[in-house]
This record gives structure tokens, C-alpha cells and sequence, in this order.
């Protein structure tokens, strides 16, 4: 990531898609809440 913003890249996303990787077994995830982190 730090190498796309010292290019320039924009530091907030309005869009996109968040992946989740489970390793091995299949994996269901259920009731997945975002949370709001500050900025430094």
C-alpha cells in the first residue's frame, strides 16, 4: 500500500471489493461488521 500512495494514489476508497482468504478448509463468514478506524 505505501508504495501506491508514495505514487500518488488516492488514501481514501470510495469503492472496491474487501477479500477475506481462509487457508485450507472452506470457509463461511457470516454477520462481518466494517469498523472505522482514525487516521494518523
Amino acid at each position: 500500500a505505501s508504495e501506491l500512495l508514495d505514487a500518488g494514489a488516492a488514501r481514501l476508497l470510495s469503492y472496491g471489493h474487501i477479500a477475506l482468504q481462509a487457508e485450507g478448509q472452506g470457509v463461511w463468514f457470516r454477520n462481518i461488521e466494517l469498523k472505522s478506524l482514525e487516521q494518523p
